[in-house]
């Protein structure tokens, strides 16, 4: 038959009388017939398993984008109920988990190392090429930058100042270097940032679209006095 084409009805009747009376082929079998494995029977053979697993890589599962009805998802509820997690017991062994356990026991609340964690976010530190990175982060998530970046839109009416193109996605950039001023002011932490007034002078600020602030950023890098 050739591909593409559909059997007619008058072939599919045929076909199906045909096979009245006949047992399927494989009726009562299961698994790889006929190669037991350690005594057991109808068992897939450890070959046979790894042609499987190498012929569905690559290959996107059929239930993708599918989900399981809500009576599908009690029914497998109700199946689970009282049964222990099988594979976690039989995977971690009881020395194993006494070590978890005593290691947890050790720790802070997740309070505390949650704050710790929040204390250091905000310290200044410094990267290969000596530019404030975690406390420069902060400062722009702060509410008072929000509001300083939609004043430099609203006076350069949303342009970028090179360019001219309006709109699209655009940059508040600073004259006098971001970086500069938080090592210029010795700014710490979030409360120096605020009380800085030249990092919220609008005169400070310029409106750029991405690629010509690339373009500034990257002239700033290749000038050794800006370093």
């Amino acid at each position: 038959m050739i591909r593409g084409q559909k059997h007619t009805s008058q072939s599919k009747k045929k076909m199906s009388n045909a096979k009245i009376g006949r047992a399927p082929w494989n009726k009562g079998k299961k698994g790889c017939f006929n190669n037991p494995i350690k005594g057991k029977k109808n068992v897939w053979s450890p070959n046979t398993l790894k042609k499987m697993s190498n012929a569905k890589i690559g290959k996107v599962s059929t239930f993708k984008g599918k989900h399981h009805t809500p009576e599908t998802r009690k029914k497998l509820s109700e199946a689970l109920k009282g049964k222990p997690a099988t594979r976690l017991i039989k995977t971690i062994s009881p020395e194993i988990r006494l070590k978890i356990s005593n290691s947890v026991k050790n720790l802070p609340p997740q309070s505390e190392i949650t704050r710790e964690r929040r204390r250091q976010s905000i310290k200044m530190r410094y990267d290969k090429l000596g530019r404030i990175t975690i406390l420069r982060k902060s400062v722009r998530r702060m509410a008072q930058y929000k509001v300083w970046q939609k004043q430099i839109f609203i006076r350069d009416d949303y342009t970028c100042q090179l360019c001219h193109k309006r709109g699209g996605y655009i940059h508040a950039h600073h004259k006098i270097k971001f970086a500069h001023i938080l090592r210029l002011y010795n700014i710490k932490d979030a409360d120096d940032a605020y009380n800085c007034k030249l990092l919220w002078d609008i005169n400070n600020g310029v409106t750029y679209c991405k690629e010509c602030h690339k373009k500034v950023e990257l002239s700033y890098r290749n000038c050794p006095s800006s370093n």
